[in-house]
């Protein structure tokens, strides 16, 4: 969210981390404002190699019992992590 919501715009950028239970998981979701398009062109690009690592972790750790997303959605990027209880 810092490297690449925040750093690249000048203007500064928003995240907002939010947790709640659902049922028998808690739910983790991160969102940050996307940089404006002139920042974004400026700005590189990462490899995907953190979100590979963060789902490869909670595989290991709680195999089919948790889920990970992430994207754009709304003009904003959202990470969406389950996790059992």
């Amino acid at each position: 969210a810092v490297r690449h919501g925040v750093e690249p715009n000048p203007q500064g950028a928003t995240i907002v981390i939010a947790t709640k239970r659902e049922s028998s998981k808690v739910v983790v979701e991160i969102r940050n404002t996307l940089p404006n398009a002139d920042s974004a062109k400026q700005a590189t690009h990462g490899s995907g190699m953190a979100l590979k690592n963060v789902r490869d972790r909670l595989s290991l750790l709680h195999d089919l019992e948790s889920s990970f997303s992430a994207g754009v959605k709304n003009d904003q990027y959202v990470v969406r992590i389950e996790l059992p209880i």
